[in-house]
């Protein structure tokens, strides 16, 4: 997906990870994230931005860590319980 092409939905998401806040443009930061992250983010002319399919990647990895650490922080939870004497 180029950057002029539609979505399927009228808005798109900020491309920072975790960040849904919707903008115009497939790859771009949300006003809050250039607020928040300021000189931590860097805008590079001569580079390319993100296409949904690439962003769509790099998040899914992401969604499976967090899902991952979800499922370690349960199971410790569940561990911790069991662990505790009833009265």
């Amino acid at each position: 997906m180029s950057v002029t092409e539609p979505t399927d939905t009228l808005l798109t998401s900020c491309v920072l990870p975790g960040c849904r806040t919707p903008v115009a443009l497939v790859g771009d930061a949300c006003d809050g994230c250039i607020q928040a992250f300021g000189p931590m983010l860097r805008h590079d002319p001569d580079g390319q931005r993100m296409t949904a399919d690439e962003i769509a990647e790099r998040d899914r990895s992401i969604h499976n860590v967090y899902t991952w650490q979800a499922q370690q922080r349960k199971a410790n939870q569940l561990t911790q319980s069991a662990e505790q004497p009833r009265p």
